[in-house]
């Protein structure tokens, strides 16, 4: 920069003194001459017999002498040779022959290696016949409409929706909650309790197996079964068969020999059992009653609830009560918590 500057300022010294242009440059240095050419990148200065170029980044003001205005950029245009153009607008690539076809989105150039076709969207400029015609700049495109997710066939889903709602488990399914509830009759609580919990784990698709089981004559299996159906979370076979609490007190009924006064006696005070049971879970679930309070809680309502029985119950009918209640919790299964 500095040479070039020096050789500006020699040439300067032999030029005549007419008006000149002046190129004012950033770093406050002056250059005077004649400008010849100017483009959006540089501007040509001729200096006494030499012409130099800057680039426009390095000037900060043009002068243009008794002109009276700086000459607008120039525009490279193209040449005019009888010869059609298309220019592209990445990388301004320029193709020459002949255009022979134009429809709305494309044109087609017939050149020496052979017909060349190219989209509208991707063209700056046409020059045909010694005219130019600019393209106009394509819309940007919009993002893509996320396609729906196909719907299932209902051949397909129908299986796997029966199995979700429990009435068709997999052959696979059918055989692991089998061998649960033929574990459910082992004389080592462990592997009682570690099948009842695959049981309650599988839900829905355990029930007719379970309630299969609970009519079958295996008393302790039975006994099990029938705790587990009790205890199901979220259970459906309650709205599938409404009878099940009323059948429950029916053999409750038989099994203590109740009178006709007592049944509906006893009815109230397990329907009021179920009331706070129900009760008891929401206000767990809410956070009302502390997880570790529930047993304590619940076992407080289990005794008031066999004390409203005494009062109902015959002393003969208590005891075969009691013992109702240790066969359906099955052998060890009253020894928790304790």
């Amino acid at each position: 920069m500095r040479m070039a500057l020096f050789l500006v300022a020699l040439a300067a010294l032999g030029a005549p003194a007419l008006a000149e242009d002046v190129l004012v440059l950033k770093d406050g240095h002056e250059v005077k001459g004649k400008v010849v050419s100017r483009t959006e990148k540089e501007i040509r200065i001729l200096v006494g017999d030499g012409e130099y170029v800057f680039e426009t980044d390095e000037i900060e003001e043009v002068r243009m002498g008794d002109r009276g205005e700086t000459p607008p950029p120039e525009e490279k245009k193209p040449a005019d040779d009888g010869v059609d153009v298309i220019r592209l607008r990445e990388g301004g690539r320029e193709f020459r022959g002949k255009i022979v076809a134009e429809d709305e989105t494309t044109v087609t150039l017939k050149t020496e290696n052979g017909a060349l076709g190219f989209e509208k969207s991707v063209i700056e400029w046409i020059k045909k016949d010694g005219e130019i015609r600019r393209m106009a700049t394509p819309e940007a495109k919009p993002r893509p409409t996320p396609t729906p997710e196909r719907e299932p066939r209902p051949d397909r889903e129908r299986p796997n929706r029966e199995r979700r709602e429990g009435r068709q488990p997999s052959p696979e399914m059918k055989r692991w909650i089998q061998a649960c509830i033929a574990h459910l009759g082992s004389e080592d609580l462990g592997v009682r309790r570690s099948a009842s919990s695959a049981l309650l784990s599988i839900g829905r698709l355990a029930h007719p197996a379970l309630e299969e089981a609970a009519r079958g004559d295996d008393e302790r299996i039975a006994t099990m079964a029938k705790q587990l159906l009790e205890r199901q979370p979220n259970r459906g076979n309650r709205e599938r068969n409404p009878g099940r609490r009323g059948s429950q007190l029916e053999r409750l009924a038989k099994e203590l020999a109740l009178t006709e006064e007592q049944k509906p006696k006893v009815k109230a005070i397990f329907e009021d059992l179920s009331r706070k049971r129900r009760e008891m879970a929401q206000a767990m679930r809410s956070g009302e009653i502390p997880r570790e309070d529930f047993r304590a809680r619940w076992e407080e309502i289990q005794g008031a609830t066999t004390e409203a029985l005494r009062g109902v119950l015959t002393e003969e009918q208590m005891t075969r009560y009691e013992d109702y209640i240790r066969r359906r919790r099955g052998p060890g299964e009253g020894r928790r918590g304790r």
